[in-house]
């Protein structure tokens, strides 16, 4: 289930990094105007863009040497919660995280 281990740490890191970005780095207050913000939210999603970029191939050597934890995780949830097939792990793990 290599496909499922980069979508995760993609996931996580474009959580983290907008949510480092926007509250340490850009320091974005509250209650400033819409333009301001919209403005705000630009830069900080380029910047969580090139810092994406530049981590592409850690996060990617990350997940192909995690992909069989990852695979064993998902077969013990399967088993664990009943589950017919991987694809409704996937699902689940989706849908809930």
């Amino acid at each position: 289930m290599f496909v499922f281990c980069p979508g995760i740490f993609n996931t996580c890191y474009y959580e983290g990094a907008f949510l480092f970005f926007w509250c340490y780095v850009a320091k974005v207050p509250s209650g400033q105007g819409l333009a301001a913000t919209a403005k705000a939210f630009l830069v900080v999603m380029a910047s969580v863009w090139a810092g994406s970029q530049v981590t592409k191939a850690p996060r990617a050597a990350l997940a192909l040497a995690l992909a069989p934890l990852v695979d064993h995780l998902m077969t013990a949830l399967q088993r664990v919660l009943g589950l017919k097939t991987r694809r409704a792990v996937s699902c689940l793990v989706c849908s809930h995280g």
